[in-house]
């Protein structure tokens, strides 16, 4: 049996909550590069070199389970460069993801010179190229669209499908990876729950089979229904649920769902945020929804999720960014809603107006100095 290669450029909370498990329990060879970085981050890059294995820590209410995800080789992007583009070049790599957030400028020059390696030692084996990033920061396609700037050679290549570039949706919670001082050994917190949309990519689904990787990865025509979907009933939800449970007071969500009100409180913005979908997007059912809906419910119930993390932009001095994520995340569908319907959604008016109670008595989740105020 062939085993395939993939390559993983960047070691943050995606790539090795999600994306590097997933490719290992499609049993493929997985090589972690990044930038050799500095202080904490350094740190980490070199304990897993060492180590070739870090902990995947998955919380399930009070509960945890450990699993040692084992991977072939780290090199680092700027000390071992030669090295990480003949690996790629070679037909065995069939995979390379990228989750840098705004390291692209480091991927760019690599991708297109492997490429071009590959080209000329005569690979015929394709080769996918993935962002796992949120599209407001990277896209496979704006990837490929610089690729293709950096040496237009590569067009004939690249459309010929030899290089294909799709782009996806990663959902899974993951906390910052993290060295544990009792064991020498990186460790990422993760939800239960992972789900990884890609544009249809006929090689790439022959690797990433359904019969070994089940729901955890699921190729689709179109990613926008599902953007919005994820947009309406995750993104939109998290930040109302955080935002009621910071006027509360509460650090953690999972302890503010807890409280039957709050319960009540997430089922009734669900439901709302549920009816704005089904005024944008006609390729959902209400009962396929409803069930998405209750597995969204028991992610927030069970994986211990700070507040901080979803309002880092709620702050004196970055209200602007603030309401801009407030509005893509909520206000954008909620409008056209309103527009239809003639009505607004209780719940998710009574937030907004939360919100501006909030600014009104001057209570941020961060001050001036960028110290976090809960209480």
């Amino acid at each position: 049996m062939t085993v395939h290669r993939h390559v993983h450029i960047g070691t943050g909370a995606f790539g090795l909550g999600f994306i590097v498990p997933t490719t290992r329990k499609a049993g493929m060879e997985v090589v972690l590069a990044n930038r050799a970085g500095e202080s904490s981050s350094r740190m980490r890059n070199i304990t897993l070199q060492g180590k070739r294995r870090y902990n995947l820590v998955f919380r399930i209410s009070d509960r945890q389970r450990i699993q040692v995800i084992r991977f072939n080789k780290f090199l680092f992007t700027d000390e071992d460069r030669e090295e990480l583009l003949n690996l790629i070049a070679e037909p065995k790599t069939r995979l390379v993801t990228t989750a840098l957030r705004q390291g692209v400028s480091t991927v760019v020059p690599i991708l297109t010179e492997a490429i071009a390696r590959r080209i000329e030692v005569g690979v015929e084996e394709p080769l996918a190229v993935v962002a796992c990033e949120a599209p407001t920061i990277e896209t496979s396609a704006s990837l490929r669209e610089k690729i293709l700037q950096a040496d237009p050679a590569l067009i004939p290549v690249i459309s010929a499908g030899k290089v294909s570039f799709s782009s996806c949706i990663v959902d899974r919670i993951c906390g910052e990876p993290t060295i544990r001082a009792a064991t020498n050994m990186v460790r990422v917190r993760v939800e239960n729950f992972g789900e990884w949309l890609i544009e249809a990519d006929r090689n790439l689904e022959a690797i990433l089979t359904k019969s070994v990787v089940g729901d955890l990865v699921t190729f689709v025509n179109d990613l926008a229904p599902f953007a919005n979907r994820k947009r309406c009933l995750v993104n939109g939800p998290h930040l109302l649920l955080a935002l009621n449970a910071f006027s509360q007071g509460f650090g953690d969500l999972r302890l503010f769902l807890r409280e039957m009100e709050a319960q009540k409180l997430l089922a009734e913005i669900l439901e709302e945020s549920l009816e704005i979908l089904l005024e944008i997007e006609q390729g959902f059912t209400a009962d396929d929804l409803r069930v998405f809906t209750r597995r969204i419910a028991d992610r927030f119930s069970a994986f211990p999720d700070e507040t901080l993390r979803h309002l880092s932009r709620f702050s004196a001095v970055r209200l602007e960014e603030f309401f801009g994520d407030f509005h893509g995340k909520v206000g954008s569908s909620h409008l056209v809603y309103m527009q239809k319907q003639k009505k607004s959604q209780y719940r998710i008016s009574e937030t907004l107006f939360r919100v501006l109670q909030l600014i009104s008595e001057g209570r941020y989740v961060f001050d001036r100095e960028g110290r976090p105020t809960l209480e």
